[in-house]
């Protein structure tokens, strides 16, 4: 198996371990891809980049930018806040971001063929569905159907569902706690990104196998020993992690970036899919969930830096694929807009 080797570049120690990628780590344009969705984690699906995107360019610093008190309720923006059209800028690009994606996901359905060339186009898992649906021993009309009925009520329900669980004051809010005003439901603009106390800090660190002594490792690698991290749980602070870079098939040592918050969690956000994906639970139990609240801060930092790439406050230094949160590919042709409603 090909490993994809990627160098760490510094100037201040030229003695780190690189980042080595299996085929099935690396983004889907990459000639070398080679991923499996009936055996690999859950690929980032092209709406999750665009969602990311969405928020980064939306920001958190305009006027009307709010988290939610709850999502109860069929419309919580609306009933929390009343407004015409109280929903912030981020919701409102992911909206048409999600119109977008289901019409341009149409022309997959009427693949004639399992193994039409159309179907490479498609995002991993609907493809092996669509397929699958071809193979099957059901009418295989029926199956395209139930295929496309499911995707549809992902991107119609599931999807903005689950950005409100995000936008929440109790999840957004609380990971930055004490950095969002309660009464006006809004976060803090120096928490995310001022020189103060409470702010998210990401830091390089090397992950190793668990039993490995840290001390050699950090000697090894002329480092020091508390950016040296085991691929365990017990090793991140306030944090209940459900994967780690193994899992997802990178190899140790592995230099990766972890995020560290005001609420005192740790958190990795492993390279995967072109992007990063984070290691805590409420995305890696549930594979329809496109972001989660340490994803969404992620974006928010990118909308003052105005990159696709994570900044490093501190730690070791990281190859720069590290710290790429969103897929250069889609950054480079997605445009955030906003539906067309009176």
């Amino acid at each position: 198996m090909t490993v994809r080797v990627i160098e760490t570049a510094s100037e201040q120690n030229s003695n780190l371990p690189p980042l080595r990628l299996r085929p099935h780590c690396l983004s889907s344009t990459d000639e070398q891809y080679d991923y499996n969705p009936d055996i690999h984690k859950p690929a980032i699906e092209p709406i999750e980049h665009k969602i990311r995107l969405d928020i980064m360019r939306a920001g958190y610093f305009e006027d009307d930018f709010k988290l939610l008190p709850n999502t109860k309720g069929s419309s919580p923006w609306l009933d929390h806040f009343g407004d015409r059209h109280p929903e912030p800028l981020a919701y409102r690009h992911m909206e048409q971001s999600l119109i977008s994606q289901m019409e341009s996901e149409e022309r997959f359905y009427n693949a004639m063929t399992p193994d039409q060339d159309i179907l490479d186009e498609a995002p991993e898992y609907l493809a092996t569905q669509i397929r699958n649906a071809h193979k099957s021993t059901d009418d295989t009309d029926e199956q395209l159907r139930k295929v496309q009925k499911d995707r549809e009520k992902w991107y119609q329900f599931l999807i903005p569902r689950n950005f409100n669980t995000a936008f929440q004051v109790k999840t957004l809010g609380g990971l930055i706690s004490g950095g969002y005003d309660i009464e006006q439901c809004r976060p803090r603009y120096e928490n995310i990104h001022g020189n103060v106390k409470n702010k998210i800090t990401y830091i390089g660190v090397i992950v190793i196998e668990p039993g490995r002594d840290k001390q050699k490792i950090a000697e090894q690698y002329n480092v020091e020993k508390q950016y040296v991290r085991y691929g365990a749980p017990d090793d991140f602070s306030g944090s209940a992690t459900e994967a780690f870079p193994a899992d997802y098939g990178i190899e140790y040592p592995a230099p990766v970036l972890m995020a560290e918050y005001p609420s005192g969690s740790e958190y990795l956000l492993i390279p995967w899919s072109g992007g990063l994906v984070c290691q805590g639970p409420y995305k890696q139990n549930a594979p329809h969930r496109v972001v989660c609240k340490h994803e969404v801060a992620a974006a928010l930092v990118l909308s003052e830096v105005d990159s696709i790439f994570l900044p490093l406050h501190k730690g070791v230094d990281i190859p720069a694929r590290s710290r790429r949160f969103i897929d250069p590919r889609i950054a480079a042709t997605h445009n955030s807009e906003t539906p067309n409603t009176p």
